[in-house]
């Protein structure tokens, strides 16, 4: 009993120091993108086009899961047309 007890514990630290590390590196990563758009406009158009790729997997998700917990809110294509508009 005490030795599953300890492979767990092992296995969960294990976990933890891996995600520990993934999130400093994806820390570093981003804060290296980021610095590449100094200029909002640049930051926008980004942010815009990720909207306009992304904009149709919230009806996805809504519709196709069979329970609310995973369902997700279309709010991407009400925003998507009012940034196309702005411009």
């Amino acid at each position: 009993m005490f030795a599953r007890v300890d492979a767990n514990t092992m296995l969960f630290k294990q976990t933890l120091k891996a995600n520990l590390v993934f999130l400093a590196w994806l820390q570093r990563s981003t804060k290296r993108f980021w610095m590449t758009f100094e200029l909002p406009l640049h930051r926008f158009i980004l942010l815009h086009a990720v909207f306009n790729s992304v904009s149709f997997l919230p009806c996805f998700f809504s519709l196709s899961s069979t329970t609310n917990s995973w369902a997700l809110p279309p709010i991407l294509p009400l925003i998507s047309p009012a940034i196309k508009i702005g411009w």
